[in-house]
């Protein structure tokens, strides 16, 4: 299966949750760390800055607790968001790294196969973007972001000027670029 990739940076719950959609989607990918965003007050912000720059594709699974992460997104985006919701089916068993299922007794999105989860997008009508560039850590190098003895601070600036947390890490940084959150075009190793 060729990878998928949205314009939109997709919200997922948890880091498996990541990792099986990373298989078949070349998109930003970012998670909640599932309750935890309640509290992290930096990637609220991050989060609802993307979703003003090019819009969130919201993927957590569909039990009580996805609801509720999905609900909680909308409200602190605010009315008007640029949200979509994807919505996994409602499929019963047990994802194979668990003893047991889940309290719901149904497979979340790290539980599905890669064909369900790329009908799941389908079906929420999300269109694959065109001639997106993706951005590596190679290009964080050639941008002076990384591997150089000031690029801790360069990313501080960045970030700072940009109105996010200075501490986020690289892998967070490329998330914002690659999603639009921070245009690259105006960016320069100088």
């Amino acid at each position: 299966m060729e990878k998928l990739h949205f314009a939109q940076t997709i919200i997922v719950e948890g880091k498996y949750d990541k990792q099986k959609l990373s298989e078949f989607i070349s998109s930003p990918i970012i998670t909640t760390n599932g309750f935890r965003i309640f509290n992290d007050k930096s990637k609220q912000h991050m989060i609802k800055a993307l979703s003003e720059s090019k819009g969130l594709l919201v993927f957590s699974d569909s039990d009580h607790a996805g609801q509720k992460i999905r609900n909680y997104i909308k409200g602190f985006c605010g009315e008007g968001a640029n949200i979509i919701n994807v919505y996994c089916p409602q499929i019963r068993g047990i994802e194979r790294r668990k003893d047991a299922p889940s309290a719901a007794g149904i497979l979340g999105v790290e539980g599905l196969s890669a064909e369900i989860l790329a009908e799941c997008f389908s079906r929420a009508c999300v269109e694959q973007a065109e001639n997106s560039t993706v951005y590596t850590k190679s290009d964080l190098y050639d941008m002076g972001f990384l591997g150089q003895s000031d690029s801790k601070q360069k990313r501080a600036e960045l970030l700072r000027e940009h109105g996010f947390p200075e501490y986020l890490s690289t892998s967070e940084l490329l998330n914002l670029f690659n999603s639009g959150g921070i245009e690259v075009s105006n960016q320069s190793s100088q």
